[in-house]
């Protein structure tokens, strides 16, 4: 840059740099650059992304210096990542290789870089910027596999910093983003989510900022934490245990950030209604399960009046109804961080509450449920009322026929978890449109 700065010498430079990477990765001859271990071609997909964002900041001139943040924030970030990844007292891997003082040590080492590069080209860049950028670029070095960051996170970062020149995003979002980092690792820490679904979630929670600013993304961030404490008292095996998938993301989650969306594409409150109370709903539940589960009493199925087995959908007890309610409240009370002065968090703390008990009564009505025999005691010769038991699942297991007890087989937890968060944030969001807007 000082001798050549925007001009076709920095393409010469880094199609050189992919050639002299590629030779040295086929056949090793420059080995104090190939990180040990390692078979796939990062090291070429780090020349390959210096050579592709100098041909478009040589094309487009905004670039020029985005890129350069972007090869400062890859070579630092990404530097030191294995480097403090490799320690073993105290740290864990959270997804395949990447660790956690890995992620820790891109997230630094980045925003430090992004600073450094902003104080020479006085970018202008600020505390809540280069903090978002540093999280950007941990999140896409943890999550990208195979060498892949190395050219992912140089094309993020750059496009990253240059929507911070033009100030594409408010102080906000980035806040938000750099917060997010944090609630991710401690997902996969305590195993609360699995790799991909971490990811699913990461996702949501940056496009909640970007479409409701603090809002939706406290209201995102608030079930994880307060899910997570129930699963840490559980005294879960950690070795067995892995936590919620993509699937179960989506379910909770989709649906409101849909509604969201639509909210800041419209403006209109009614969709800031339906997306906080179908992702109340969910969390309600949620409440109701993992904190029902301290109950000492037997889960008690209304609509069925029978008390039923613990884990089986419909089944009641006060310490989890008592738990649904305070998680919807609280939920509530977040959102009303964006509509303070309105009914809005009124008709969310309804929507949750109603999809909890919708819950319960599409569980204990349709949800299929299996049992399966267990021998209390050994059979004896010519013994044919063997003494048995059975247990009662919602899944039904590939080793052992069991018997349909009741619902609909094709409606599963999943789908019950759906059809209660969807449809109680349909009902509140028709009420409050037919209240405030018509």
């Amino acid at each position: 840059d000082v001798f050549w700065g925007r001009s076709y010498h920095q393409i010469i430079i880094s199609a050189t740099f992919v050639i002299i990477n590629f030779l040295s990765y086929k056949f090793k001859f420059l080995s104090g650059v190939e990180r040990a271990g390692k078979s796939h071609a990062g090291t070429v997909y780090y020349a390959l992304a210096m050579l592709a964002l100098s041909v478009a900041s040589f094309l487009y001139e905004p670039l020029y210096l985005p890129f350069g943040a972007a090869v400062f924030a890859l070579s630092f970030g990404d530097g030191f990542a294995p480097i403090f990844g490799g320690i073993k007292k105290g740290n864990k891997k959270l997804v395949g290789e990447k660790s956690l003082y890995g992620a820790i040590a891109c997230f630094s080492f980045s925003a430090a870089a992004i600073a450094a590069f902003s104080a020479v080209y006085s970018l202008g860049l600020t505390a809540e910027e280069i903090l978002g950028l540093g999280a950007l670029s941990s999140v896409v070095e943890l999550f990208s596999l195979n060498g892949l960051d190395n050219f992912s996170l140089s094309f993020i970062v750059a496009v990253g910093v240059l929507s911070c020149v033009a100030k594409t995003f408010s102080s906000a979002f980035w806040i938000c983003v750099s917060l997010s980092i944090w609630v991710v690792l401690a997902a996969l820490y305590f195993k609360a989510l699995t790799p991909a679904a971490a990811f699913v979630a990461e996702t949501f929670m940056v496009v909640a900022a970007y479409v409701t600013d603090w809002t939706a993304f406290l209201v995102y961030v608030a079930p994880f934490f307060i899910i997570a404490i129930a699963g840490i008292l559980k005294k879960k095996d950690k070795k067995t245990s892995k936590g919620r998938g993509v699937k179960q993301v989506l379910i909770n989650g989709l649906p409101a950030l849909a509604g969201f969306i639509v909210y800041k594409a419209t403006g209109h409150t009614s969709f800031f209604v339906l997306g906080g109370a179908a992702l109340c709903a969910c969390f309600s539940d949620s409440c109701a399960s993992d904190y029902g589960y301290f109950s000492k009493r037997t889960p008690y199925d209304p609509i069925r009046r029978k008390k039923v087995e613990r884990g089986v959908s419909g089944g009641i007890t006060l310490l989890g109804s008592l738990a649904a309610v305070l998680g919807a409240a609280i939920l509530a009370a977040l959102s009303a961080v964006g509509q303070p002065l309105s009914f809005a968090p009124l008709f969310i703390f309804v929507g949750g509450v109603s999809g909890c008990s919708l819950d319960t009564i599409i569980g204990s009505l349709f949800q299929a449920l299996y049992a399966y025999p267990i021998p209390l005691e050994p059979a004896l010769d010519g013994d044919v009322a063997q003494a048995v038991r059975y247990l009662y699942l919602e899944t039904p297991s590939y080793y052992q026929i069991p018997a349909f007890v009741k619902g609909v087989k094709a409606i599963n937890n999943d789908a019950v978890n759906l059809l209660s968060g969807v449809g109680s944030a349909l009902f509140v969001f028709i009420v409050y449109v037919l209240i405030f807007q018509l």
